[in-house]
């Protein structure tokens, strides 16, 4: 059941705040009010559909992916929400939290963007957790498929696709950085980092999707020669099976008609 404002029935409770000031959160990417906010929502679909709403394009929140991967497993907790919608927006909320990382600079001009591989960590390790908690027979092996595994990436690709998009777009829309600064600000040695200008942001973000692409076409290139190897040793053993095959026929055969013959 939707609950409003008494004098103003456009405007609903979440968690006990109005959805207006949820905006205005989410406006100013304070993802750790919004989070709070949400945890002591008690409906979850009413925290499901407002993560659906806003989550994603065109501001595309890294964070809140994440929740929302969180969320919709909890849903449907199987293995195919696991593979075909959670994991692969956190993987594509770590590509947004590499955007938003790489527009986050020390005096020395360098960024820090192993924090997005933390966030990414942070919360498969959750949804790893909760599907060892929800699906029974669960083993973390189950995840090694490789048609399973391809699937996923694919989705994934789709999914950075969309906000590579948004990011090349004339009307850029994604969401302010400011974020990312806090969590790298949160530790002391770091508190020499600053946010570049917001009319470079875009560069940043852009360079951020090509070093990614590459990254990943790298990645492909090595799995499609580590395959390419293992497919020659498969073929190699399997010439030299029907060589032994061959080689026991005809000496079987050989044995067999100098029996016959005696």
């Amino acid at each position: 059941m939707i609950r409003v404002v008494p004098d103003n029935p456009l405007v609903e409770i979440i968690g006990g705040v109005s959805s207006r000031d949820l905006d205005g959160y989410l406006q100013n990417s304070d993802y750790n009010t919004i989070r709070a906010i949400l945890a002591v929502e008690p409906v979850s679909l009413v925290r499901l559909r407002w993560l659906r709403e806003h989550a994603l394009g065109p501001q595309f929140h890294a964070v809140l992916m994440c929740e929302l991967a969180l969320e919709e497993f909890e849903r449907q907790p199987t293995m195919r929400t696991a593979l075909q919608v959670s994991m692969p927006l956190i993987e594509a909320a770590r590509f947004r939290a590499l955007q938003d990382y790489s527009c986050c600079i020390n005096s020395e001009g360098l960024s820090l963007l192993r924090n997005a591989d933390a966030l990414k960590e942070i919360y498969m390790q959750n949804l790893k957790t909760r599907m060892g908690e929800r699906i029974e027979g669960y083993r973390e092996e189950m995840l090694t498929d490789l048609s399973e595994t391809t699937a996923q990436r694919c989705i994934s690709i789709a999914l950075i696709w969309n906000v590579i998009e948004e990011t090349f777009s004339r009307r850029e829309q994604l969401a302010h950085p400011q974020w990312a600064l806090t969590e790298i600000q949160g530790v002391r040695r770091h508190n020499n980092f600053h946010l570049v200008p917001p009319e470079a942001w875009p560069y940043f973000r852009k360079r951020a999707a090509i070093d990614e692409m590459m990254q990943i076409l790298g990645r492909v290139n090595r799995e499609i020669g580590e395959a390419s190897m293992g497919m020659q040793r498969l073929l190699e053993e399997r010439t030299m099976i029907i060589w032994i095959q061959n080689e026991i026929q005809h000496r079987f055969n050989r044995r067999s008609t100098c029996c016959s013959i005696s």
